[in-house]
Order: structure tokens, then C-alpha cells, then sequence
């Protein structure tokens, strides 16, 4: 949202700057806010953004880079997936961030496997960063610092490469704000 070519600060297209099919559509009207930073705040009930595209974090390597404030702990959803594949979420009863992919829980995982080693507090801005390849596993980067790495499972993810923001589906809205987000 920093830059008006990828949202000109109203409608309902948050688009993609890379040339690619792989625009956000923002559902329930987040609130857009202008300046430096830019940003979509979602009211964690009703708000959300869908992906169209289907190549933006592929199965084998991906990169999430975005900024985030939170207002409440709850199971807030910041890049995943619409069908199942991959995720990164605030747990809900808890201040630290969980990534993986929905697959990995037939392996005997389960969502909370890959926990941040930093807590999150509210009503901070945060830079994250999360990088996974099926060689390396999953590293997280919080404010320029890695955080955290996992290497216990390194299966691709199962789904489409859709990347959704501010949800899971349709579900584990997001009660905050989300700032420059790029997704490779």
C-alpha cells in the first residue's frame, strides 16, 4: 500500500506489482490509511484479503516479507493460503508467531510446531520475514534479526501458491494493520 501503483487508496484491488495475475482482493472494506507508513487496517471480524494468483509462494521455495501492528492477540492470519499449503498466524493464546504448511500435520506436526523466539507485543509496528526451500527449511527474520530456523520438516506445501492476507480461508482474521507486503 506504500506505492499508489499498487493501491491507489480506495476500491477493492490491491494489485500486483510484479507483472503477474496475482492481485489481492480486499473483502469488507479494511481501512486504508496514507502516508509513510501506508497501510490496510482489518477489523479481525469482517475483513480480509483474497489472492487471485496462483504462483506467488510456490510449493518449493518462497519468500513473505511484510510490516504488521496488531491490536489484539487472537489467531491472526498475516500470508497464507486460501486452500491448505502454507501459513504464518499469531497463535491465540499467545504472543508469538507460528509458519508451516497445513500438510506437515500429516507428518505428525501440528500448526504450533514452528513457534517465533521473539514475542510480539501489541500496538508495535514489526518487520517479518520468512524464507522456506524444500533444502533449507523454514528461517523467520523479526526487525532485520533472524529470528528463529526449522528444519524439522521440509516438505512442500500441498496447495496452489495463492497467498491470501489478513486470513486462512476465510477464517483466522486479522485484528491489525499490514504495511508493505511482498511475496516472492
Amino acid at each position: 500500500p506504500n506505492n499508489s501503483s499498487s493501491y491507489s487508496g480506495s476500491g477493492t484491488t490491491y494489485t500486483d506489482l510484479a507483472g503477474g495475475d496475482n492481485n489481492i482482493t480486499l473483502v469488507g472494506t479494511p481501512s486504508f490509511t496514507s502516508g509513510t507508513p501506508s497501510y490496510f487496517t482489518f477489523n479481525g471480524t469482517t475483513q480480509y484479503g483474497t489472492g487471485a494468483g496462483t504462483g506467488v509462494c510456490p510449493s518449493t521455495a518462497y519468500t513473505k516479507f511484510f510490516y504488521f501492528y496488531l491490536n489484539g492477540y487472537l489467531d491472526n492470519n498475516f500470508i497464507s493460503s486460501a486452500t491448505g499449503g502454507h501459513f504464518i498466524f499469531m497463535g491465540a493464546s499467545t504472543n508469538r508467531i507460528y509458519s508451516g504448511h497445513t500438510n506437515w500435520t500429516s507428518l505428525g506436526g501440528t500448526y504450533l510446531d514452528y513457534p517465533s523466539t521473539a514475542t510480539i507485543s501489541l500496538n508495535t509496528w514489526y518487520c517479518a520475514c520468512l524464507t522456506f526451500s524444500t533444502t533449507n527449511g523454514m528461517t523467520l527474520y523479526i526487525n532485520g534479526t533472524q529470528d528463529s530456523t526449522y528444519t524439522a520438516r521440509k516438505n512442500a506445501h500441498g496447495a496452489n501458491g495463492a497467498a491470501n492476507i489478513a486470513n486462512f480461508g476465510g477464517s483466522n482474521l486479522l485484528n491489525g494493520r499490514l504495511g508493505e507486503i511482498l511475496c516472492y
